[in-house]
């Protein structure tokens, strides 16, 4: 929707881009490691470069349940790969917790980690 946006808009080419999710498994550790991976180096400084050169226009605002075919109100949506609960750490772990706590999907903490751990 929005890169037809930008290309329809700003006449620019779309460029599809493509995601790979780590491994179920891998520690978030593990994963910034990825760096000095010549060719992961190479895509991240690619993906870095076509952010910077775009103009992206919002297309408009809607509530995620009504815009997001599958969305179900116990889902949390997180800003990077999907990992295993057990992986997220630090800043990651506590934003998850707290927009758990936001969203009234818990009442403490301790319940949604209960609650993601038996998921």
């Amino acid at each position: 929707m929005l890169s037809s946006a930008v290309s329809h808009q700003w006449g620019r080419p779309r460029t599809p881009v493509r995601v790979q999710a780590i491994a179920s498994g891998s520690s978030s550790r593990a994963a910034a490691t990825t760096s000095s991976i010549p060719a992961i180096s190479d895509a991240n400084g690619d993906v870095a470069r076509r952010i910077a050169a775009c103009a992206p226009i919002a297309e408009g605002v809607g509530i995620v349940g009504d815009v997001l075919s599958g969305f179900k109100k116990n889902m949390i949506l997180t800003s990077g790969a999907l990992l295993p609960w057990s992986a997220y750490e630090g800043p990651q772990r506590r934003a998850i917790i707290g927009g758990a706590l936001f969203e009234g999907l818990a009442t403490t903490e301790v319940e949604v980690d209960e609650k993601i751990t038996n998921v």
